[in-house]
């Protein structure tokens, strides 16, 4: 098994206008959603071979794609979440981009990926980043950390996209495993020096909470899963089964609703995700976005 090796970035506080300040409310809703694969039209070298100029990708498909994304993320629920942790958007200008579409309110992010992969892990907020930090891990997706003061109290979200599931099982199994390890340490550090702190865990953990890898150390932790029978319901579709995949773990028991959202867009006449089809142009994504309001 790889070695745990947390490396803490300098700070990475991002903003997208200067001297911008806004009005905190009473409470506030995160989200997160796994957005399947949203690149720009720029060739780096390291996009998916599908979404290179040569194979058809270009800057109307782009916009489209944005479009498509920013719909779902202004309506209903999300259109009110004051946090949302982004999973699979290829870098910082596709965060931007996304940020423009959704409007004003949104001025405050961070990005951060693996050394020359393909997809990044963001947060976008409307409460202002207090701080911000990267933390790499040796072998596994990095862990981004942004700290809010919310109603005067100290907020830690701390952004993941754990190992999928494809390759060799026993290696993923670990680096998700890794991943769990890595912010329990985190969160313990974090609580030492905030005792009085929320901390949320959220993004794409890929493996349900009963799997018991990225969230062993956290199962006395609020997870609104536990609320939903078992297959009923799930934020990802495979293989003829829902699976809660996706999530958002509190550190205290102060969920006053939560949800998946299904309408619009987001599904299919099916019911099932309305998965993103690069052949035709079509649908968002293969992830249902989650949300979680807090009192």
């Amino acid at each position: 098994m790889k070695k745990l090796v947390i490396l803490i970035l300098a700070l990475l506080l991002l903003c997208s206008c200067s001297g911008c300040e806004k009005e905190e409310q009473a409470g506030f809703t995160i989200a997160s959603w796994n957005v399947q694969n949203i690149f720009d039209s720029v060739n780096d070298g390291t996009e998916y071979s599908e979404y290179k100029h040569q194979n058809g990708w270009n800057d109307n498909a782009y916009r489209a794609r944005l479009k498509a994304a920013s719909t779902v993320l202004k309506d209903g629920d999300l259109g009110r979440a004051g946090i949302i942790v982004l999973n699979e958007v290829e870098n910082q200008n596709v965060v931007l981009d996304l940020m423009a579409q959704l409007g004003q309110s949104y001025l405050w992010h961070a990005v951060a990926s693996e050394d020359g992969g393909a997809i990044s892990l963001a947060v976008i907020s409307s409460i202002p980043m207090k701080e911000v930090r990267v933390h790499r891990i040796e072998g596994a997706r990095p862990i981004i950390e942004a700290r809010f003061e919310i109603d005067s109290k100290s907020v830690f979200v701390f952004a993941v996209h754990a190992k999928s599931n494809l390759g060799e099982t026993e290696e993923n199994t670990a680096l998700r495993a890794l991943l769990g390890q890595a912010l329990s340490e985190l969160t313990s550090l974090t609580k030492a020096d905030y005792p009085d702190c929320l901390i949320i865990i959220a993004g794409d953990f890929n493996e349900e909470p009963w799997d018991g890898n990225v969230i062993s150390d956290f199962k006395s932790w609020r997870c609104f899963w536990e609320d939903v029978p078992r297959g009923s319901l799930g934020s990802y579709y495979y293989d003829g089964r829902w699976l809660c995949y996706d999530n958002i773990l509190l550190s205290s028991d102060m969920i006053d609703r939560w949800g998946v959202e299904m309408d619009g867009i987001t599904t299919n006449e099916e019911g099932l995700p309305n998965r993103w089809d690069r052949n035709t142009l079509s649908g968002v994504s293969d992830h249902l976005p989650i949300w979680v309001s807090v009192v």
